[in-house]
């Protein structure tokens, strides 16, 4: 996926968040890569949960042994990544 189709997916995901939330507050590796529309792997999310970034990333947590995100944190990570990805296509 290229980042104009990364951009367009995020704007999608704006407009359903409400309906998200609705869904419940957290989302599981799976849902996130569908979410994402397979830009990036359930192996990726993986990989980021182990770097060392401090307060930086993708937030989760685990509960009874299984990795969850919360959707609010999901949704903060998408909007810091558009705004990152429309400022590098400003240039």
């Amino acid at each position: 996926m290229n980042a104009a189709e990364f951009l367009k997916t995020l704007r999608t995901l704006r407009r359903s968040h409400a309906a998200a939330r609705k869904r419940g507050g957290n989302l599981t590796p799976a849902q996130v890569v569908s979410r994402w529309n397979g830009a990036y792997a359930n192996g990726t999310l993986a990989n980021w949960r182990q770097a060392k970034h401090g307060s930086e990333g993708l937030k989760f947590v685990k509960v009874a042994g299984r990795v969850l995100y919360p959707l609010d944190k999901l949704v903060d990570f998408e909007v810091v990544t558009l705004a990152i990805i429309e400022r590098k296509g400003a240039r």
